[in-house]
């Protein structure tokens, strides 16, 4: 990866180029009774009952499911008449920045990638925008002499937008959804159509970025009474930590609530109490996971809900209400009695498992299915098979490089029709607090 040049009075960037590289990817919030382990990272500190400082928020644009940074290029190329630049303008659209540069050696190796992806989503509620740092005449002539780019170009002559991105290197691409949500970050050379297809279902996808250092964590000493030093209570730990995508999901609620790989969708569900079918939202990832920790110590552990409340809303600045409203939702059924792959089961022991784009299943009821329909879809889905508790085996397998194919594969295999339908219900809405261009239609999940 080649590290973006400084040109003229750019010198700034040089700090936040080692800013990109230290900015941390993870959220994490620790409350421990005892003083961090040795060589554990810690920012700041604060005895119970003294205000806690308040941990630094990663830079806007660093991490998925940031809103993602205001921009305008003024000077484009190979833009449509009339076509503006700015994030505001192309609000509704994914958005791919692709940072690369005239003189990076390994760039002109992506070029030929993305001019065959901005062909392939052109009709496709997708703009593709090259971000370089050069001069009108150094683009100019690289064009005519070397490569034909089929994106917008943009000219970022003083790197404000490559460092608002907090681009370590090029060639790097973050993706921007509609919503203006950053739902991507990776090597130019990992673009592919399941990212984009991903962004334009308001979908988190797996990121791969260069080497950063292990989690920042802000660590606060919790001041004991004699009485709960006497009571020698365990560790209170509050802690939410992003996640890859293929994090497999694990529950645990011994001593409070413990998550791993994790969806946001179901941290909120347990939180309020909610049916997982509820929580609505337009300007956050439901699907982005975590590993979450609500521990509230010895005795405490009816006080979990309300502390997950409280950790989710601070740490992604949210404001959560309860209201009813219409939700979009899928509703399955069998219109034609089960698919070829959908066989009654006799097997003893139920297992459910999920490789890449394959599922396995055996003594599974069709209901089970919901809770993965909505991970994948992310959108609400409702079984009405009318098949109860009846126990099925199968295997569901799809192409995830073409948009609709899973639906496609459930009919096909399974025998699975998804009808949209419209249901009026009480909702969770979540929205990021004071982010611009929020959609005033927040009752249905993100399509």
């Amino acid at each position: 990866m080649t590290f973006p040049r400084l040109r003229r009075s750019d010198h700034s960037f040089n700090v936040l180029g080692a800013l990109a590289f230290i900015a941390p990817l993870w959220v994490a919030l620790s409350i421990a009774s005892a003083p961090p382990a040795a060589g554990q990272d810690t920012t700041a500190s604060a005895q119970e009952g003294e205000a806690a400082a308040e941990p630094a928020h990663n830079p806007d644009g660093s991490w998925v499911g940031a809103q993602a940074p205001e921009f305008t290029i003024e000077k484009l190329h190979k833009a449509p008449p009339g076509a503006k630049a700015t994030l505001a303008d192309l609000r509704g659209n994914v958005v791919v920045l692709a940072f690369w540069s005239t003189e990076c050696p390994t760039c002109p190796d992506v070029i030929p990638r993305l001019n065959t992806l901005a062909h392939r989503f052109k009709d496709e509620p997708v703009v593709f925008l090259s971000i370089l740092n050069e001069t009108g005449e150094e683009v100019d002539e690289f064009l005519k002499d070397k490569f034909e780019v089929k994106t917008w170009i943009g000219l970022d002559e003083d790197m404000s937008v490559t460092a608002d991105y907090f681009i370590p290197g090029v060639p790097m691409v973050t993706i921007v959804n509609g919503n203006g949500v950053v739902c991507a970050r990776l090597h130019a050379q990992k673009l592919s159509p399941e990212v984009i297809n991903a962004a334009l279902d308001n979908k988190a996808v797996n990121t791969e970025l260069p080497p950063l250092p292990r989690p920042l964590q802000f660590a606060f000493e919790q001041q004991q009474d004699a009485a709960a030093a006497e009571n020698q209570l365990p560790l209170r730990r509050l802690s939410v930590v992003p996640v890859e995508m293929s994090t497999p999901r694990k529950v645990n609620h011994l001593g409070g609530v413990r998550l791993r790989g994790a969806s946001l969708r179901e941290a909120f569900t347990i939180a309020y109490g909610m049916d997982y079918q509820s929580i609505v939202s337009d300007t956050m990832l439901l699907n982005a996971k975590f590993n979450i920790d609500v521990v509230p110590g010895d005795g405490r552990e009816s006080e979990s809900p309300e502390l997950m409340k409280q950790l989710l809303e601070e740490t992604f600045q949210v404001d959560v209400r309860k209201e009813v409203g219409e939700l979009e939702a899928l509703v399955m059924r069998l219109p034609d009695g089960p698919g070829p792959g959908l066989k009654v089961s006799t097997a003893e022991t139920a297992n459910l498992q999920r490789d890449g784009s394959h599922f396995f299943a055996t003594k599974i009821p069709l209901r089970v299915l919901e809770f993965f329909l909505v991970e994948e879809l992310n959108q609400a889905v409702f079984d009405e098979t009318e098949t109860g508790a009846q126990e099925f085996d199968f295997t569901l397998s799809w192409d995830p490089k073409k948009r609709g194919n899973f639906k496609k594969a459930l009919r096909e295999q399974l025998g699975i029709e998804l009808v949209p339908e419209s249901r009026e219900m009480e909702l969770l809405k979540v929205e990021r607090r004071n982010m611009p261009g929020a959609s005033a239609k927040q009752a249905a999940l993100s399509r």
